[in-house]
């Protein structure tokens, strides 16, 4: 594992966390503001939304829904 820099997107606190690798965008929960936000490990950087502002894509559960609905087609 290894150690990523998250910002929170309402109030820009720095985090640091341990990253498993993988780039699926995932939930986290701000220490310092307490609101909870999206963050995605890209190529070289890392991506942040507030929630209800990410894409489908880049939304974890919206992510997940979509594809089990692809599964079934």
């Amino acid at each position: 594992m290894s150690q990523l820099q998250i910002t929170c997107p309402y109030c820009q606190h720095t985090e640091t966390i341990l990253h498993d690798g993988l780039f699926a965008p995932r939930y986290a929960d701000c220490s310092k503001c307490g609101m909870q936000y999206i963050y995605e490990p890209r190529a070289g950087y890392v991506a942040f939304f507030k929630k209800g502002e990410a894409d489908c894509w880049s939304d974890p559960d919206c992510r997940a829904i979509e594809m089990c609905s692809h599964d079934e087609e």
